[in-house]
C-alpha cells in the first residue's frame, strides 16, 4: 500500500509570477482533449519553487489559450504549420494567478493568463540610459551587465 503524508492546499495570492513551464501532459477533460501545464514559480520571491497547474484545450485555433500562450512563450504560430507542444517546456512566462472559491467555500488557484516576460531595466553607466535586455539576455539600447534578479535574465 501507498503511503503519505497530507499537506495543506495553500493557495498564493492574486498576481503575477514569474514562471518555467517544466512538464505538459495530454489529457481527456471535461470539454475534450486538453494540455495540462504545470508551472514552477522562479526568482527568488516567497513562492519559488511552488508549483502552479493550468489547462487549455488541445486546439488547432489560431485565438484559441494554447495559441496565446505559445505567443507569451515566443513562439510564433502559422497556420498549416506543425506545431509540437513539447516546444513549450522550459519556456518562461508571467502566470496571471487568481484565487477562486469552490462551492464548499475552499480557495484554491487559477492560472487565468500565461504572459510574455516582463523585463527589468538595467541601471546603466552613468549619463547613457538604462538598458533593457532582449530575450536572448543581450541589451537592446546600451551595453551593461544583466540584473541577477531578474528572473527572466539568462533567457
Amino acid at each position: 500500500m501507498a503511503k503519505l503524508t497530507m499537506v495543506e492546499n495553500e493557495t498564493i495570492p492574486t498576481g503575477e509570477y514569474p514562471t518555467q513551464i517544466t512538464d505538459l501532459i495530454e489529457e481527456e477533460g471535461k470539454f475534450g482533449q486538453q494540455v495540462k501545464f504545470t508551472l514552477e514559480i522562479i526568482g527568488d520571491g516567497d513562492y519559488t519553487g511552488k508549483n502552479l497547474l493550468a489547462w487549455a484545450a488541445l486546439s488547432p485555433s489560431m485565438k484559441g489559450k494554447l495559441a496565446k500562450w505559445a505567443a507569451a512563450c515566443g513562439i510564433q504560430l502559422e497556420p498549416g504549420i506543425e506545431f509540437d507542444t513539447d516546444e513549450l517546456i522550459g519556456k518562461r512566462v508571467m502566470a496571471v494567478v487568481l484565487v477562486k472559491t469552490k462551492d464548499d467555500g475552499s480557495e484554491f488557484n487559477k492560472v487565468e493568463e500565461l504572459k510574455a516576460p516582463k523585463r527589468r531595466p538595467v541601471p546603466a553607466p552613468a549619463g547613457r540610459p538604462a538598458a533593457t535586455h532582449s530575450e536572448e539576455g543581450e541589451a537592446l539600447d546600451a551595453p551593461g551587465p544583466v540584473d541577477k534578479e531578474d528572473p527572466f535574465a539568462d533567457q
